[in-house]
This record gives structure tokens, C-alpha cells and sequence, in this order.
């Protein structure tokens, strides 16, 4: 009989066990976060030796998408792009300068970390480019140099506040610090070849699909 009892309570033990598995409450944090956001670009001056000019930017609003995938503890990985349409003094070098107005858009891979429930602090980093295009000016439309666009390497890093409302969606309001890395051909060598950027903007971002436990 002994062997007999101890079969049974070992048969009663995976049981119970298998039972506490799929008991087990499935994952609700999201596989796949998108976002979008708008914000205030406000980028400084360029000497740009191609054209001969310099640019001066002012501010202006700035749009802005992500898809990042989720990594788990708040944190995602991703890309994100962002468009602006940039007012702007342009001058030649030696010239007059003029108002003109350029497509500024950026192409970035992303780090998002930073969520939970309510109130909570964020963090944000991206590495990728700045695509200058369409100089145009403001008195009569016509084209200014570079008459193609121009791409240069930036840098950003990011903070602030998230709101999560529900476990899929987050309202974000960050502030991203940047530098951008212009070519120095045909400068003087006490040209600066790099300017900082900075955009302060208010998102949303919502969480698609469910990641394995």
C-alpha cells in the first residue's frame, strides 16, 4: 500500500503543479509601441561651404513618429523620423542676407526607457541624421544653394514625464538636447562645423500586441 500512496501523491503534486502554470496570468505589456508627437525645433547657426552661406534658423513646429519595439522593464528600441518646415536668414558669405525657408526632416534609431503605472520619469537617445532641403526664398521662390539636399550626423539625448493611462497608452512630454555634425569643405579653418538643437514636445504613444512573458 505504500508504494501505492506515494504514487498517488506524486501524481496529486504535478497535477496541482500543471494547474498553477496555466493558472498563471498571461502578459499584458505590449510587443510594439508607435507614437507621434509635435513639438518646438529650435536649431542655431550653420556656416555651409558648398553654398557659401550661412543659415540661421528660428524656430518652428516639428513633427514626429516612432516604432519601437518593446524591450521589456518600460524600455523600447526603434526608429523614429520627424519632419519641419524651418524659417530662416539666409547669407552669402561677403552678401546680403535674405529670408528663406528649408525642409528640415531627421531619421534616427531610437532608445525609449522609462513607464509603469501613472506618473514617471523618461529617457530618450538617438543616434542618426539631419536631411536639409528645398532652401527657397521668401521674396520671389526661387531656389538657393545646395540645390540638393544635405545630410548630417546628430546626436540626441532626452528627458522628462510620461503619463500612463491604462497599460497601453502614454501621454510624454520631453525635451531632446542635440548636436549636429555639418561638413567643414570650403571653410575656414576657425569655422564651426557643428551647431546645437533642441525640441521640446508633447506625444502620445500607445502599445500594440502582447509581449511573451
Amino acid at each position: 500500500m505504500r508504494p501505492i500512496a506515494i504514487g498517488m501523491m506524486l501524481l496529486l503534486s504535478v497535477r496541482w503543479t500543471d494547474a498553477q502554470i496555466l493558472d498563471r496570468p498571461r502578459s499584458t505589456a505590449p510587443r510594439t509601441w508607435i507614437s507621434g508627437s509635435i513639438g518646438l525645433f529650435d536649431l542655431g547657426v550653420i556656416d555651409d561651404g558648398a553654398s557659401g552661406a550661412q543659415w540661421r534658423f528660428s524656430n518652428a513646429a516639428q513633427f514626429r513618429g516612432s516604432l519601437e519595439y518593446s524591450l521589456g522593464r518600460g524600455n523600447s528600441i526603434g526608429a523614429s523620423v520627424a519632419y519641419a518646415e524651418v524659417p530662416m536668414t539666409y547669407t552669402p558669405f561677403g552678401g546680403s542676407r535674405e529670408d528663406a525657408t528649408t525642409t528640415v526632416a531627421a531619421l534616427a534609431i531610437t532608445f525609449h526607457g522609462g513607464g509603469g503605472v501613472g506618473l514617471h520619469q523618461v529617457f530618450e537617445a538617438s543616434v542618426g541624421a539631419l536631411r536639409f532641403s528645398s532652401f527657397t526664398s521668401d521674396e520671389d521662390g526661387r531656389r538657393l544653394e545646395p540645390l540638393d539636399a544635405d545630410f548630417d550626423v546628430t546626436f540626441m539625448i532626452g528627458g522628462g514625464f510620461g503619463y500612463s493611462i491604462g497599460t497601453r497608452t502614454q501621454i510624454v512630454l520631453v525635451q531632446d538636447f542635440g548636436i549636429v555634425l555639418h561638413q567643414g569643405t570650403g571653410l575656414p579653418n576657425d569655422a564651426s562645423t557643428s551647431a546645437y538643437h533642441r525640441t521640446t514636445r508633447i506625444g502620445l504613444r500607445y502599445g500594440i500586441g502582447t509581449a511573451s512573458r
